[in-house]
């Protein structure tokens, strides 16, 4: 009796154990699955620029895809054309709202009626990038007023602060008002050093390149956004400038390549990717905690000349630029 009872109970030991680890193994699958498994999205948030396709918003979309990724966001980046109207961009938030769409990050046009998107945008946090700017919505965008200052120094080193008699033409497509404090930087860093702004204008990229020919003669032109960079410099390279040396605030694969090959002399360009990745920060915390504080973004720039273009400090850039 005592022997059989004794074989019961080794039985039923060897039950309790393979029991404790099964248990045990139940346990780490479960704690695998949960560490492994997407935490539930906050939602769809839509990203409306102009012409969404260009390369001047590769790094600002791997950034915005990058942030999206870290804070479980569903990122969708609207469609738009190359002609991108403030009406069609006001149907297109419209649109993305009805959609599901829980958030909006938008690079809004000068003619986008902000009254009318305050009326449709009522239900859902909305976010301007690069605008320096806007009553309607927060804004995150990078200190164009820093980077027109970057501008001339760049003019005042290359020529040792010698300005005096040296005329200067300034282009900015649209003149929207984060070109216009680019404009006032450059101009309030090269006042007392001489330098003459014979002429001001709004460039269009789809005018010709003929248009220099009814301006007056200047030593220096500076482009103040990526448009009027790679206008300007695409017309230093067919010899349109009259001799002007080309200057430029830019951040697509175009700008670069002009920088290379000697159309631009020297380029300023905002950290895009940076920015996208810090408006979907914004937007996550907008999302989770409306009423909550912000904190304050500031986003950087480089300003690289053509001989420090392949740096290895520089390569980073270089490829976020070039990941089509």
């Amino acid at each position: 009796m005592k022997e059989k009872m004794g074989r019961l109970k080794n039985k039923g030991n060897k039950i309790f154990i393979v029991m404790e680890i099964l248990l045990g193994i139940i346990g780490v699958i479960l704690a695998f699955l949960m560490l492994n498994s997407s935490p539930s999205s906050l939602g769809k948030v839509a990203v409306v620029i102009p012409d969404s396709d260009a390369s001047q918003w590769t790094a600002l979309k791997q950034g915005l895809k990058a942030g999206a990724k870290d804070h479980h966001l569903d990122l969708l980046i609207s469609d738009t054309p190359e002609n991108l109207t403030g009406e069609k961009q006001l149907e297109i938030i419209q649109q993305e709202i009805k959609n599901g769409a829980k958030g909006i990050i938008c690079q809004s046009l000068v003619d986008l009626d902000e009254k009318k998107l305050a009326e449709v945008t009522s239900d859902v946090p909305v976010l301007f990038i690069n605008n320096a700017t806007k009553e309607t919505a927060k804004v995150l965008t990078p200190d164009f007023y820093s980077m027109g200052q970057a501008l001339g120094n760049e003019l005042i080193q290359d020529y040792e602060g010698h300005l005096t008699g040296k005329t200067i033409g300034l282009l900015g497509k649209n003149k929207t008002p984060s070109i216009e404090k680019a404009m006032e930087g450059f101009k309030e860093t090269i006042a007392s050093y001489g330098g003459e702004i014979s002429w001001e204008i709004p460039s269009n990229i789809d005018d010709s390149e003929s248009m220099f020919l009814n301006l007056s003669k200047v030593n220096f032109m500076i482009a103040f956004d990526d448009a009027s960079s790679v206008f300007l410099g695409n017309a230093s390279l067919n010899n349109n400038l009259k001799g002007a040396l080309a200057y430029g605030i830019g951040h697509s694969t175009e700008a670069m390549y002009l920088l290379d090959h000697e159309g631009l002399r020297s380029l300023v360009i905002p950290d895009e990717f940076n920015l996208g990745y810090k408006s979907v920060v914004n937007m996550e915390k907008s999302l989770s905690h409306p009423f909550g504080e912000r904190e304050k973004v500031t986003i950087s720039f480089s300003v690289l000349k053509k001989d420090e273009l392949y740096l290895k400090e520089n390569q980073d850039l270089l490829f976020m630029m070039n990941q089509l």
